[in-house]
């Protein structure tokens, strides 16, 4: 059997096959077929001569209170599942304000469901190995050559997919769930009102640098007497580094060109962002008080009330959706975004988001089957038939002719969830009728509700000339060991170099002064950050010798 296993993993990780080239068109395609491409089949249904069922706690499908659904097991699309496969599933459903203690809690107790999805923010604490080690949840590998044709083909489709379905020590430990999409890039960027560009006859594809930034900035502001043209927040991390990307740098850790790990926030290119950012709050072009906000929706008034001229802007915000929605009575009001300003415009980027709209298949998290699980087999083929053209299908889209038909060919949603009777938004429809974010999730069905043709375009424009070189892998896993001295060095490097970044932006601290320079570096070092980046930097290196 050890034979046989090694043989398995040895066919993953040789024979990926590739799909075809991405499509960067911005229009959506029909959902592939890996499993016609890379070998998988068909499932014999139904699943289980008799109805049976298997317990599921699901950490990262929260029910929205708004969607009328008490349970996923009631929604349309799991009702048919169940119809089909003759399987149904007993969703258990935390609640709370931390789902990622509660599953801490479920783990400790040692009576464990079927299967757990664990947590949406990451890894299980210390890693699948330990897990697997200690009797809570089982190496996957026979199951997935016996009875995982459809998913065996599907995470063979990407290397870096793969990779998130191995562990160091070489288990499976997950079925995975994997998004899929056609166009390629963030939903989310920096752009301008582009009326205004209009008005004063800027061409938002001029802007390359950030000094072709400022002159339209400065243009902007005394066309429409704004008092600071540019919203930028510092303090809300995820936005902040869209700003970083077109100096090659980042908030935490990056690479260079050897792959070896580095902390972006004391190196030269982070500096040059310090400096540029705090001589555009001292011309007036940025609010120094660098105004809070807790989501990328608190930007929107910002927009409507016209007192800016460029920020963070969603791509569904694009082209007139403002105007559409009826949130502005200007029917000239609209968006456009601009691919990220650089620094140096003679200098590749490296950097960039790898979050998961960012790539054609990506990993977003996983499935594990609890030592306790009563019909291994059978769960694995239930959630292999999710995989298969009609299980992706019907888990995607829903029932034809009551959630989708066919538009030259592609599988599109109906009114009834696009355009809901009832009122419900998009996020309840899908929850309510289908399966907000299946196992195979296709996620061209979300761009394919874009009404604009200028909200894709913005999706391929952002970022598009970054190779993201120097960007981590998202899920690198640490031990439990290398996890608690990580969490107890890099905590009070973290605080202090926010802190000392607010300052350097609002002046009170000059990020020309090379001796103030230095001693932030120094006092970096002397935190022990050469520690902190050998212990990434071992995770790294077991990622990719996975």
């Amino acid at each position: 059997m050890r034979k046989r296993i090694s043989s398995f993993l040895a066919i993953l990780l040789v024979l990926s096959v590739f799909a075809g080239c991405n499509n960067n068109s911005g229009t959506p395609t029909s959902m592939p077929t890996p499993t016609e491409n890379a070998g998988g089949e068909k499932s014999n249904l139904p699943l289980s001569d008799t109805p049976t069922s298997f317990s599921y706690w699901c950490g990262t499908m929260n029910l929205r209170p708004t969607s009328g659904l008490q349970t996923w097991a009631d929604s349309d699309v799991f009702k048919e599942l169940e119809k089909r496969t003759n399987v149904s599933v007993d969703f258990i459903h935390p609640t709370g304000s931390s789902i990622a203690e509660l599953f801490s809690l479920l783990l400790a107790a040692g009576d464990y469901p079927d299967v757990m999805a664990g947590t949406s923010v990451g890894p299980w604490p210390g890693g699948y190995d330990r897990y697997i080690a200690d009797g809570t949840i089982i190496d996957l590998r026979n199951l997935y050559a016996e009875f995982a044709p459809n998913i065996t083909a599907t995470i063979n489709l990407d290397p870096d997919l793969l990779r998130n379905c191995i562990t160091d020590s070489q288990y499976m430990p997950v079925v995975p769930v994997v998004q899929y999409q056609s166009v390629i890039g963030p939903t989310g960027g920096l752009g301008f009102r582009g009326d205004w560009l209009d008005e004063q006859g800027i061409d938002p594809g001029s802007i390359v640098t950030y000094d072709d930034l400022r002159v339209v900035l400065r243009q902007l502001k005394d066309a429409y007497n704004l008092q600071y043209p540019y919203l930028y927040n510092f303090r809300f991390q995820p936005l902040m580094e869209l700003h970083l990307y077109g100096f090659n740098s980042g908030s935490k850790f990056i690479f260079d060109d050897d792959r070896n790990v580095l902390y972006a926030p004391m190196l030269e290119d982070y500096r040059n962002y310090l400096i540029t950012y705090h001589s555009m709050m001292q011309e007036g072009l940025i609010d120094p008080n660098l105004a809070e906000y807790t989501t990328v929706y608190d930007f929107t008034p910002y927009w409507l009330r016209e007192e800016v001229a460029f920020g963070f802007m969603m791509a569904f915000w694009s082209g007139d959706h403002m105007y559409q929605q009826g949130l502005t009575d200007d029917a000239n009001f609209y968006l456009v975004g601009i691919d990220e300003p650089k620094f140096n415009p003679d200098i590749p980027l490296h950097t960039g988001d790898t979050t998961a709209y960012n790539f054609q298949y990506s990993f977003r998290t996983g499935v594990s089957f609890s030592t306790q699980c009563r019909d291994p087999e059978l769960v694995m083929k239930w959630f292999d038939y999710c995989f298969t053209d009609e299980g992706k299908l019907l888990t995607n889209y829903g029932i034809e002719g009551i959630h989708f038909n066919y538009v030259d060919g592609v599988p599109t949603w109906s009114d009834l969830i696009i355009k809901n009777p009832d009122g419900l938004s998009l996020e309840d429809t899908q929850q309510r009728y289908l399966w907000h974010f299946p196992m195979f999730c296709d996620f061209d069905k979300e761009l394919l509700t874009y009404s604009d043709p200028r909200q894709l375009q913005n999706i391929t424009k952002w970022q598009s000339s970054t190779d993201r070189k120097w960007c981590l892998p998202t899920n690198y896993t640490m031990t439990a060991d290398e996890s608690s001295e990580y969490s107890t060095l890099f905590g009070d490097i973290q605080t202090f170099v926010n802190e000392q970044t607010m300052n350097f932006l609002v002046g009170n601290i000059d990020p020309n002064d090379d001796t103030a320079w230095n001693n932030y570096v120094q006092q970096i070092e002397s935190m022990s950050i050469a520690r902190v980046n050998a212990l990434i930097q071992a995770a790294c290196d077991r990622y990719y010798s996975r």
